[in-house]
């Protein structure tokens, strides 16, 4: 044999007992720390208060232990307090509904629906809210279903 391939098969089993001896050993890496497991149904008790202004930038915004605000963000700069819109011309026919979207909270599934020209932006409503005069009777994954003087309406994401 050629002196180049002896020295090619002294290095194949270097390697090759190099990987038995790494093998046998045990590891010495700990697996990764799994987070602890939250329960979706929770309880006033266990309900985590928001972070305080200043760890807001440090906050999990998809966690599931996280809280809507209690304060609305207002594009103008003035806060206001979330409360489902009051019935307006566009909303009492039922017509100027649009659905938003729908998020998976601790507390349940809520709906984000435009309807109120007034404010601007879509509002949280819950299964049982009223939204203009129709009441909000299911949310889906895509589609809520309102009922009304109209009858049952179902409004889709787009």
């Amino acid at each position: 044999m050629e002196s180049r391939t002896v020295v090619l098969y002294a290095v194949a089993a270097v390697f090759a007992l190099m990987g038995l001896v790494l093998r046998a050993l045990p590891s010495r890496v700990e697996p990764p720390a799994l987070p602890p497991v939250v329960a979706l149904s929770a309880t006033p008790d266990t309900v985590p208060t928001p972070p305080a202004q200043g760890d807001l930038a440090r906050a999990n915004p998809f966690s599931p232990e996280r809280t809507a605000p209690a304060v609305r963000y207002a594009p103008s700069g003035a806060a206001t307090r979330r409360a489902p819109p009051a019935a307006t011309a566009a909303t009492t026919a039922g017509r100027g509904l649009r659905l938003v979207g729908t998020l998976q909270t601790p507390s349940g599934t809520v709906a984000l629906i435009d309807g109120d020209p007034a404010t601007p932006g879509a509002e949280m409503y819950r299964a049982g809210d009223t939204v203009g005069d129709s009441r909000l009777i299911s949310v889906g994954d895509s589609s809520v279903v309102l009922q009304g003087p109209l009858g049952r309406r179902v409004l889709r994401l787009p």
